[in-house]
């Protein structure tokens, strides 16, 4: 262990994010939006600060980059996948966290550097930027490498690392001061907004106060299945229509009518839009009155406890940086009045930057302005604990950022529950696994070719069991390998390589009502334009979950040549 330094450096990152959410936005007090404007008195809506911290020993040597961003890490579609596919990916932030550490390997003494680009306040910031029409989305794409995954996550992956790296190669400031952390649980459904600082400090308008101001038992609103894809008010999402209020008068048919598409036209609508709604807020045993606008879709607190309402705040010091680190998706104008109300406190006891981490230690969807709120689109829709959450976050913070100057202990709050709730799944409940007779776990279904050029992609599949009997943490569950000259084989890449792709495929019936114990995995290469000539095969490994025991196994695909002139490219 050695000495060394903490640098800082922020600066802008334009055409990397960009709202989703312009009517929320805009719904925010002129007052307040006119703080955020370019020189052409246009509104900001996102975000559009880097900020990185360069880590150096005094040695010389590079430790690490870390830096924080506002953009949604969703590149990379589902709908490239086919139906049913769940991509798992570092998108947009670990492709680019990812090339960092590939150029920093090739220098020397830099075998262990580590790249992290962390989230920001990107609760509305989406990465559809260069490609929101054919013709922009075409150009865009003959720019691009044509063996990568996914020409969004590529571009946008690509324009964090370049500001990264200029960031970090012009990096001077040296934080200077203590180091100090404050850590409490709050109980976020059960929250009063007392703090006569921050009750000064709302701006909303008079028909969306309330007295007292409280946050509410968790709950979804019907807007939450549009699924935050730039669905605008009155435009059909996922499921259900963004922007549908309380406050609107046709709220019912507008979920009536929702309901009848979901359920082609065969479902009582008149039960759903009674059973939620508005209507809801009235249940027994349940605190919702306070939800305002929201019509609830689904209540996700107790008694159902779907959703943690015990949640951690964190606020850490490094020096001149304050880090807030907290379990929400964020929007835009929420994390400004977060990071002034940290600011405020600790800007005289030497605190110059303060940013925020966002989905930390545990998650509980969205947190928006109150004028953001009463809009009630996907964010709003999906703000759990009510139109006052925001505020509650902001007097929790405060009070940890008086703490922390103050030099007093912070009370650790109640303790959330040992275990999370198991009610809700993402994943197909995990059944045994079987090879067809005649086959068997690792045998090559479908072989590769026996040559390719560089820029083509090698595939082949195997007889396969679940990712779930084995998620391979810290391993792989597939490799490219080269043959070297003394008859051994050289990895080349592995399932966190971007030009590398597994693709499980189950024979179970869409949905997946009945799991069935036969899959396949799908292994592709897309070999780079600067790989070597020369003889390289697929491997691929699993666990099988038999009857009577987890079962190792692996599949080798046949060798190929790799033949061709390679780009000079690094």
């Amino acid at each position: 262990v050695s000495d060394g330094h903490i640098r800082i450096n922020q600066g802008e990152l334009l055409g990397a994010n960009k709202s989703r959410a312009i009517p929320a936005y805009l719904n925010n007090t002129e007052a307040e939006r006119s703080q955020y404007q370019d020189v052409q008195g246009g509104d900001i809506t996102t975000n559009r600060l880097m900020t990185l911290l360069r880590l150096q020993r005094d040695s010389g040597e590079q430790v690490a980059s870390i830096n924080w961003f506002a953009v949604h890490p969703t590149s990379d579609s589902m709908s490239e996948y086919g139906l049913g596919a769940v991509p798992i990916s570092g998108d947009n932030k670990g492709y680019a966290a990812y090339l960092f550490e590939r150029l920093q390997a090739s220098q020397a003494n830099a075998e262990a550097f580590v790249a992290g680009f962390m989230q920001a306040d990107e609760g509305d910031a989406f990465t559809q930027l260069w490609f929101d029409n054919d013709e922009m989305r075409a150009r865009r794409q003959a720019d691009l490498p044509p063996n990568e995954p996914s020409p969004v996550t590529v571009a946008n992956g690509t324009a964090q690392l370049n500001r990264a790296l200029s960031l970090y190669t012009s990096a001077s400031e040296t934080l200077r001061g203590p180091v100090d952390y404050r850590l409490s649980y709050v109980k976020m459904d059960a929250v009063e907004i007392t703090d006569p600082v921050v009750l000064a400090s709302l701006q909303h308008p008079a028909d969306m106060d309330a007295d007292p101001k409280r946050t509410c038992t968790a709950a979804m609103g019907v807007s939450f299945p549009a699924a935050g894809h730039g669905a605008q008010p009155g435009e059909t999402g996922a499921y259900t229509p963004a922007g549908v209020s309380c406050k609107d008068p046709n709220y019912a048919q507008a979920v009536q009518t929702d309901f009848i598409n979901l359920v082609g036209g065969n479902g009582p609508a008149w039960l759903f839009s009674y059973a939620v709604g508005c209507n809801l807020q009235q249940a027994p045993g349940v605190d919702l009155a306070c939800q305002a606008e929201k019509p609830v879709l689904f209540v996700l607190g107790p008694p159902l406890n779907l959703s943690a309402n015990i949640v951690p705040f964190q606020l850490l010091r490094l020096g001149n940086l304050a880090i807030v680190g907290l379990p929400w998706e964020i929007t835009t104008m929420a994390g400004r009045r977060i990071r002034d109300t940290v600011s405020e406190v600790l800007r005289d006891d030497g605190v110059d930057y303060v940013v925020i981490t966002g989905l930390a230690n545990d998650y509980v969807s969205y947190l928006t302005t109150r004028e953001e709120y009463a809009l009630q689109m996907y964010e709003g829709a999906s703000n759990q604990f009510g139109p006052w959450s925001l505020a509650a976050v902001q007097q929790e913070l405060r009070r940890l950022a008086l703490n922390m100057r103050d030099g007093v202990t912070s009370a650790s709050g109640p303790l959330p529950p040992r275990s999370a709730p198991q009610l809700l799944q993402t994943l197909p409940l995990q059944g045994l696994d079987a090879a067809p007779l005649g086959s068997s776990f690792g045998a090559v279904l479908e072989d590769v070719q026996p040559r390719y050029a560089p820029g083509d992609t090698a595939r082949a599949v195997f007889q396969a069991s679940s990712p779930n009997s084995d998620l391979k943490t810290g391993g792989s569950f597939l490799w490219v390998e080269r043959r070297l000259a003394s008859g051994q084989w050289q990895v080349v890449a592995r399932d966190a390589d971007p030009e590398t792709s597994f693709v499980w495929h189950s024979e179970s019936p869409q949905p997946q009502f009945v799991a069935s114990p036969y899959s396949k995995a799908e292994i592709l290469w897309r070999i780079p334009r600067n790989t070597a000539p020369g003889r390289y095969r697929l491997r691929y490994e699993g666990v099988a979950n038999t009857a009577t025991q987890r079962q190792p196994y692996s599949g080798e695909s046949s060798e190929f040549l790799v033949e061709g002139p390679a780009a000079n490219c690094p």
